[in-house]
């Protein structure tokens, strides 16, 4: 059956399970891949992994065409140092990131690790000059001013001056991306929006589950090395960084568009 929906040059979609969230948020992330936003839209097993991933009756899929004229590839990972996000936002440059905000970028990644600041976890590393890992474990535990190995690397201030100790960092891009000061700083430089390859957790198991498809055959959806040095799924992402970066086109329940879609369109050509 052919879809009564046409890809353009710079089609994107965004999974949500609640339409709810009316209109196109630009500071969410979208991706170029149908069957990534159609899983994305799904509710995940639990943690025990004793149910399956499924859909709800109200989720749906943001139809959008990113038209943006100038994007910045944060990374072509979907892992990166925090020297390599100095360097691709100018750092120390005329009109790049600043020191105040490389130095907000690390207090953000502190505060999602202590959960002060919302989303979820991400993975990070640390070394120190001779290669050796740097453990949150190494550090005394405190409840009053929680520590950790990313407020020590922060309070050091010889990243500051060279990329090299900056790359002892490590962390999934998606969290350099979700910064507030990277996004400033990336506006600031006259970027509409950030592109870099995301990890697509559990889509292995939910792909099989929900589209009765094998991951590897998925449209958009290519196997990378993460930082723990496994190769798993990703799929491009995009993060609008301004409202009109975006071009709303439609929003339609996942149900309606499996009804209307092969199962084949959602597959490498």
């Amino acid at each position: 059956m052919k879809s009564v929906y046409t890809r353009m040059a710079m089609m994107v979609y965004r999974g949500v399970q609640s339409p709810a969230t009316k209109g196109v948020r630009g500071v969410a992330s979208y991706t170029d891949s149908l069957p990534a936003a159609i899983i994305w839209s799904s509710v995940p097993p639990d943690f025990w992994n004793r149910r399956d991933a499924y859909f709800l009756p109200t989720s749906s899929v943001y139809f959008a065409k990113l038209a943006a004229a100038k994007i910045l590839t944060l990374s072509k990972f979907n892992y990166e140092s925090f020297g390599n996000t100095l360097k691709a936002l100018k750092y120390g440059r005329k009109g790049g990131m600043t020191e105040q905000e490389a130095l907000a970028t690390l207090t953000y990644l502190h505060k999602r690790v202590t959960r002060q600041a919302r989303g979820g976890e991400f993975r990070y590393d640390l070394v120190d000059e001779e290669g050796e890992p740097v453990r949150d474990s190494h550090i005394p535990l405190s409840f009053s001013d929680p520590i950790t190995v990313i407020s020590e690397f922060a309070d050091d201030l010889d990243w500051a001056s060279s990329f090299e100790v900056a790359d002892r960092l490590t962390a999934d891009t998606f969290i350099f991306a979700d910064a507030p000061a990277v996004q400033k700083a990336a506006i600031r430089m006259g970027y509409e929006a950030l592109a870099y390859p995301d990890v697509f957790d559990g889509a292995e198991k939910a792909s099989r589950t929900l589209l009765g498809l094998e991951v590897d055959d998925l449209e958009g959806v290519e196997r990378a090395y993460d930082i723990d040095g496994e190769r798993v799924p990703t799929h491009r992402t995009f993060r609008p960084l301004i409202q009109e970066a975006l071009e709303p086109v439609e929003t339609v329940l996942t149900r309606v568009l499996l009804e209307k879609m092969d199962r084949a369109e959602l597959t490498k050509k």
